[in-house]
Order: C-alpha cells, then structure tokens, then sequence
C-alpha cells in the first residue's frame, strides 16, 4: 500500500516537471544596450537563450578589449570617448510561463506599455524644450543639448554595433538586438575604400589594358592590299 502510494507521488511529481517544462513561457530579454524585446519560449528555446548568453558572458571582457582597439583604430571615432558603461553582456528574466495565446496577449501588453512609457518620455522631453525655448537665448541651448545628446545616442549605438559584430564573429553567430536604429551604425569598422585610390586603380588598369592592345596591335603583321 505505502509502495503504491509512494509510486503515485513519484508519478504525480513526474507529471507535473514535464507539464511544466512543456508549458511556454514569456521571457523579456534586454539586448547589449539597454533595449528590451519580449519572447515566448518553449523549453528548448529557453535552454538555447540560457547557453548563448552563457557563452556571450564568457567571452565579453575580451571582446571589450577587442572593440575598444578598433574604436582607436577608426578615423570616425578614434578621437571619441569609448561609451564601456553603455555596452552589457545580454540578460533576460522569466516573467510567466502559461498557455501560448495566454502569454501572446501578455506579450502584446508588455510591448504596449513599453512604447507607451517611451512615448511619454519623448512629450516630456518635448514640453522641457519648449518651457527652455521661452527663456533668453532658449533656442540656442535647447540646439546645444539636443545635439550632444544625439552624439551621445550615436556613440553608444556605435559602440554596441562594434562589440555585437565583433562577438558575433567570434560566436559564429549573430547577436540580437532590439534598437530602433534611429542612431543606429552601419559598417563604418569595416574596410572602407577611398573612391579616389580605388579611381586611380581603375585608371591605371584601364592604360594597362590599353597598352597591351597597341602591343599586340603593332606585333600583327600588316594586311596586304586585296585584289580588286
């Protein structure tokens, strides 16, 4: 009797593991540079997040180190400070696990209340400007600070491109990210060609060309006048 009561409790706890391993789950991920997205995940989906941000964790000091390097190496940025404190490993946390349609509403919330706080955030910053306008000379810093904070956007959003693609390649994957791209960055660390060397090449090419025609030209023996 206590080993078949025994037995339910270890079939019933059993049960109850796989249902809940089963069961999806809605998880908030929060990308190397602040932005947070919402994923609903199975079992398998969370254990694959939980292993590459294992390994993005691992690997992150050195690729610090790899992206400040190329930074001083960029003409762009070479002179700009290295925004270290705007770029983290990823990280992501388990908000609530339940059926998939359950979760895809909450899902819809979370994002709603998230471009909601982000809206209200833009019209106060918009309200702060006008109210600094009205003062003497408001124009003129209200230009001032809305330019250092787009340099500010920009640098940080350079930054966490460089150490994403970086990692990535390292990886031998690419690294998710949730930002708008409003001051996104696009390959400035990568090889760029100079138009006017790459012109050059091109024209020096183009003589070559020319003057193995002539040779070959001048080699040909000349044609004899045809009978009429």
């Amino acid at each position: 009797m206590k080993m078949r009561l025994f037995l339910t409790v270890v079939m019933g706890f059993a049960f109850a593991v796989s249902a809940q391993q089963l069961t999806p789950k809605l998880v908030e991920i929060t990308d190397m540079t602040g932005n947070k997205g919402f994923e609903i995940l199975d079992a398998e989906g969370l254990a694959e997040l939980t292993k590459q941000v294992k390994e993005e964790t691992k690997i992150f000091p050195l690729v610090m180190v790899e992206a400040k390097k190329k930074w001083l190496e960029n003409d762009e940025f070479k002179k700009k400070h290295f925004p270290s404190t705007a770029v983290k490993v990823r990280k992501f946390r388990v908000l609530k696990q339940d059926k998939e349609e359950v979760l895809q509403k909450l899902k819809e919330k979370a994002e709603d209340r998230m471009s909601a706080s982000q809206d209200k955030k833009i019209s106060e910053q918009s309200e702060k400007y006008k109210k600094m306008k009205k003062r003497k000379g408001g124009d003129e810093m209200v230009a001032k600070i809305q330019e250092k904070e787009e340099e500010k956007n920009r640098l940080e959003s350079a930054a966490g491109s460089l150490v994403e693609q970086l990692m990535g390649e390292k990886l031998g994957r690419a690294i998710p990210s949730y930002g708008t791209g409003a001051f996104g960055f696009d390959g400035a660390f990568g090889d760029k060609k100079d138009d006017k060397k790459e012109d050059k090449k091109d024209d020096k090419k183009a003589d070559a060309k020319k003057g193995d025609k002539k040779a070959a030209d001048a080699k040909k023996p000349a044609k004899k006048d045809e009978k009429k």
